[in-house]
């Protein structure tokens, strides 16, 4: 082969190598315009995503704060209720005390015994110490009983007959003078040594309007020496000595009180003088 065969063969190799590299080129060329051309829509798919990012909450500490202010408005709003459903509460006893003097509580009516006097029947006793009433039926004189709960009694087993109105020098049997207290009596029960007590005593009980309708005085051991035990149906007071005054606050809440009424003078046969009438012009 000459020299200028083999020039052409390797220019013609030269020319075949640059076509092919044009050839790599343009492919690579290709693929860099599609893959510029997929980014932007890579871009647009992800740009959602970080778009829909949740936003951080509140810390529990917050949360439980803001809990605890609502249950103490809570708190507050209900004792303010409370307060004010007390208030009005008060008020209405309030309003209510004004009224009920001048409403009647029990058996309030009167009774007239036939010269004048009238006595109001079913007024709520409040001197004196109370006693239950001890539940008893009428026995037969010298009959065994139940002891009584008070010293001397207030109630009780008693027997179909009292003893006579007034002053007695001896004791007498508990279960008779009982069935006058349930007639209405007060029971003068004294332990007395001083006679002058004695007899400023008695001088009292017969100073009594009706007496002795209402009114039996006995000496009696079982009170403590130098005091006087006044009973009624159901009530009880002791007194140092003759004390007028705070026995006679007894004896106009208790007297003819008991649950047999028997008349202004608990069935005795006297009467209770009429009050003087008032002289308007005096």
């Amino acid at each position: 082969m000459t020299q200028q065969n083999q020039d052409d063969d390797q220019a013609k190799a030269e020319e075949a190598r640059l076509a092919a590299d044009e050839a790599t080129d343009e492919d690579d060329f290709g693929e860099t315009e599609e893959v510029e051309a997929k980014e932007p829509a890579a871009v647009a798919v992800a740009a959602p995503r970080r778009g829909t990012r949740r936003e951080k909450g509140p810390s529990r500490r917050t949360v439980s704060r803001e809990d605890r202010r609502r249950r103490s408005a809570s708190r507050k709003t209900r004792r303010r209720t409370l307060y004010g459903l007390g208030g009005g509460a008060i008020a209405l006893m309030l309003i209510a005390g004004l009224f009920l003097p001048n409403v009647g509580l029990g058996n309030t009516g009167t009774t007239d015994n036939g010269s004048g006097s009238v006595t109001s029947q079913g007024d709520l006793p409040s001197v004196g110490t109370s006693f239950a009433i001890q539940a008893a039926s009428v026995i037969e004189a010298g009959a065994a009983h139940a002891a009584y709960s008070s010293n001397p009694p207030t109630s009780g087993p008693r027997y179909e007959e009292g003893i006579d109105w007034g002053v007695h020098a001896e004791s007498q049997a508990d279960e008779a003078v009982v069935r006058n207290l349930e007639q209405g009596g007060v029971v003068v029960n004294y332990n007395l040594a001083d006679q002058v007590q004695i007899d400023d005593l008695t001088s009292y009980l017969e100073s009594q309007p009706g007496y002795p309708g209402c009114f039996i005085m006995q000496p009696y051991e079982s009170v403590p020496a130098g005091s006087v035990a006044l009973t009624s149906w159901g009530w009880s007071e002791s007194y140092t000595g003759v004390d007028q005054l705070s026995m006679e606050a007894f004896v106009e809440d208790h007297r003819n009180d008991g649950p047999l009424f028997l008349g202004n003078t608990c069935g005795a046969d006297t009467t209770i003088e009429a009050a003087a009438p008032v002289d308007p012009g005096a």
